[in-house]
């Protein structure tokens, strides 16, 4: 195994956060030494995965007095978390920590709400080399157990899995799970996916994954799951190469408005499918869901955009994705306006949002009653 010394303030310092040391000045710091471990790899969903920081570079976990050290921002873009560092505090913040009022970045015009165009999903057309041997599905545990064997018969080897989607009574999609891997060839492969909402599904479905070209949503369904609307998806990275990609999800009510939006992303590796799960608050006032593909924008990019009244506060949401490779903050700023065109209220919230991911942003405005329209304005960080 190849080892380096390093000292402990230098990786904090540029592999958790990319900051300057300066940054670690006057503080309580041991210098130690410790290993950088090339040899860890690190396995997540059944695939290995590599630890990146926020500029895509590859970074390496530091092994410690028989102790393993994770960089904190590269977990995060791993399971979709965000992360930051308050300077002024000395805080690593995990987790929701936008702030709300009026950004330090100047507002910059309206952004018309233009999708990324996503490429046409190529046809599917299914491997013959590959084949769906035999499936099962049985209740065990408090959940659905589907299980199924996959057939390789060419001679060399191949990424396949499978998806599976419950239905109910109804023939309503209520829930999709994926899963995928390396099938040598001329072998057969066991696959497993585990559907929550065993109570409610009636029949399912299996189909085969990895003959598609490029990044697709396959299946998505949703359900009413503790007061909430839970819309799950299953997307395939049909490249060879991996890529962030995730789901956006816009609801709207019987009148056809958009009344909430919610978005979530991650890394799918070259081939492989993954499972993206999003859940809506306003489930009472939903009619239908629009269900989307990200990782298509090669710049900042609004993807949807929604207001509902609730507890009587306007409540506007946004999704953005950054489509640059390097991280940045961005963040959204609401004026509301009454009936005469009069600006009777605005707010703000900012964070950031990792290179090629998305981010949720949402503002409340207390003058629900008075505002007939409201502008939504992006920030972004130079």
């Amino acid at each position: 195994m190849k080892k380096k010394w390093i000292t402990a303030a230098l990786c904090f310092a540029f592999m958790m956060f990319g900051m300057s040391i300066s940054a670690w000045a006057n503080t309580q710091l041991q210098e130690i030494k410790a290993y950088l471990n090339g040899e860890l790899k690190i396995r997540m969903d059944g695939q290995i995965v590599q630890l990146k920081d926020a500029n895509g570079k590859s970074v390496l976990p530091i092994s410690y007095q028989g102790t393993t050290y994770l960089p904190v921002r590269a977990v995060s873009q791993l399971l979709d978390v965000d992360v930051s560092y308050n300077a002024q505090r000395k805080e690593v913040v995990i987790g929701e920590g936008s702030q709300t009022g009026n950004p330090s970045t100047p507002a910059q015009p309206a952004q018309p709400i233009t999708p990324p165009a996503q490429p046409q999903p190529s046809p599917a057309v299914p491997d013959d080399t590959v084949k769906l041997v035999s499936w099962s599905d049985k209740a065990e545990n408090g959940k659905l157990e589907v299980t199924a064997s996959v057939q390789n018969t060419a001679s060399s080897g191949k990424t396949v899995g499978i998806v599976a989607t419950g239905y109910d009574k109804n023939g309503k999609a209520v829930e999709t799970q994926g899963t995928s891997g390396f099938v040598v060839g001329g072998h057969v492969r066991n696959f497993n996916v585990s559907l929550n909402a065993v109570d409610v599904i009636d029949s399912v479905k299996v189909e085969l994954t990895g003959h598609r070209q490029q990044v697709e949503l396959i299946s998505y369904a949703d359900r009413l799951h503790q007061g909430k609307l839970e819309v799950t998806g299953v997307v395939e990275n049909g490249n060879e190469k991996g890529a962030t990609t995730g789901i956006v999800v816009t609801a709207y009510d019987k009148n056809g408005k958009a009344i909430e939006t919610k978005g979530t992303s991650g890394f799918v590796v070259g081939e492989h499918v993954r499972n993206f799960k999003v859940s809506l608050n306003a489930a009472s006032q939903i009619a239908r869901i629009e269900v989307k593909a990200t990782g298509f924008a090669d710049a900042v990019q609004v993807l949807s955009e929604a207001s509902r009244v609730d507890n009587g506060k306007l409540v506007v949401e946004a999704v953005l994705e950054n489509g640059y490779e390097k991280g940045k903050t961005l963040g959204i700023v609401v004026t509301g306006y009454d009936k005469n065109g009069k600006a009777v209220e605005t707010k703000g919230s900012s964070g950031f949002v990792v290179g090629e991911h998305v981010r949720n942003f949402s503002v409340s405005l207390s003058s629900a009653s008075n505002i007939d329209k409201v502008n939504i304005q992006i920030t972004e960080e130079d």
